[in-house]
């Protein structure tokens, strides 16, 4: 901030008187100009700077280290002041504020030229938003059609991993897009996380993409790859998070998930194709046996299995989510897959821990499956 050039004080006579000369050479003294001292005056109850010429001062002036603003009167001025399109707050004993300021309730912010501070603003390595009229803003702040941010009691804008009444949000960290609200799928920390289209909320449970693929979101909300024991059953997902149906093979050993709900076999025998194939404990292909005019089969292959059980896809069908900005509430969702087996199982292959941490936690380890890589889901349903 430019602020008017501090005056010099002149040794200049409020007014000056003329002798009048007499008749012959003898004249009358002059009176030698009255000096003043310079300084803080109190006068009808405001104060004013006086000049050593007994002038006051007025506009904005310095006084060692602190700038005062004195009004078209000469007085000292404090409270607000609107000055050339800005605004200033100049605290009870006159000294232009700087730094926070709370006043009714309200947190304002002044920078070290004094101006009050409006729209985004960095503070310390930290971005607040404020106001038009200055006072600090909290909560959700929407800016375009679909940009949402969130901004703490505190007022500092939020990245990264946010808990919010019970739901998980995600707030970019990168510089072209700080403090965004995340939607969709994101690989944050190299897990892939599925965040609610319209309100951000990170979504656990089952998803179903636009292609018909089925995906298991664990409580951490990291996308489930390899091995995974949902409701007593097991499941197979790929690296690419789709789930698995029919015959896979996993080191060296074959295995059968149902081709309508993915659900492993294990402790039982299933007839595909008039071939009936038997699956130990643990879900492994152990053998089989031909049906009546069916030749002998050395390794288990496609066809579809015949069994007289009803089963549904994963998680039945979703339920729609209700519209509104990222704060409202979603609509109740579901459980997935049905009745669980009662049949023990024992864990397939390498399995996966199911004690979940919260959003950003390390996710397990977990086999490659024989299957094609596939494309980036599409748009998702979900349900719990």
């Amino acid at each position: 901030m430019r602020y008017p050039k501090q005056l010099v004080v002149l040794s200049t006579a409020a007014a000056i008187g003329f002798g009048v000369f007499a008749a012959g050479p003898a004249m009358h003294s002059i009176a030698a100009p009255t000096t003043l001292q310079e300084g803080w005056v109190k006068e009808n109850g405001n104060w004013y700077y006086r000049k050593s010429d007994g002038f006051y001062y007025k506009g904005w002036i310095q006084v060692g280290k602190k700038y005062y603003y004195m009004n078209q009167d000469g007085a000292m001025q404090t409270g607000w002041l609107r000055y050339n399109n800005n605004w200033y707050y100049l605290n009870t004993d006159g000294t232009m504020r700087t730094g926070w300021l709370h006043l009714n309730d309200a947190w304002y912010h002044l920078a070290d030229d004094g101006k009050m501070q409006t729209g985004w603003t960095e503070i310390d390595k930290s971005w607040y938003y404020f106001h038009s009229a200055g006072n600090m803003q909290t909560g959700w702040k929407q800016q375009g059609e679909k940009k949402w941010y969130n901004l703490g009691d505190d007022g500092k804008m939020k990245t990264g991993w946010t808990k919010m009444d019970d739901k998980w949000y995600y707030f970019s960290k990168e510089e072209n897009s700080l403090g965004l609200m995340q939607t969709g799928w994101q690989k944050i920390d190299g897990v892939y996380y599925y965040l609610d289209d319209s309100k951000g909320v990170m979504l656990t449970g089952w998803l179903q993409d636009s292609n018909g693929k089925y995906y298991y979101m664990k409580a951490s909300g990291g996308m489930a790859t390899g091995w995974r024991q949902i409701d007593n059953s097991w499941y197979y997902f790929d690296t690419n998070g789709h789930m698995m149906t029919g015959w896979i093979k996993i080191e060296d050993k074959y295995y059968y998930l149902d081709t309508n709900n993915g659900k492993m076999y294990a402790n039982t025998s299933v007839t595909i194709d008039n071939v009936t194939y038997n699956f130990n404990a643990s879900g492994e292909y152990t053998s089989q046996s031909k049906g009546s005019g069916q030749s002998s089969q050395t390794t288990p292959g496609g066809g579809t299995a015949s069994s007289s059980a009803s089963q549904t896809a994963p998680g039945g069908s979703s339920s729609d989510s209700s519209s509104g900005g990222p704060a409202g509430t979603t609509s109740s969702q579901s459980s997935p897959g049905g009745s669980s087996s009662s049949v023990s199982q024992n864990a397939p292959g390498s399995t996966s821990s199911s004690s979940e941490s919260a959003p950003g936690g390390s996710s397990s380890s977990s086999s490659s499956s024989s299957g094609t890589t596939q494309s980036a889901p599409g748009s998702v349903q979900h349900w719990n």
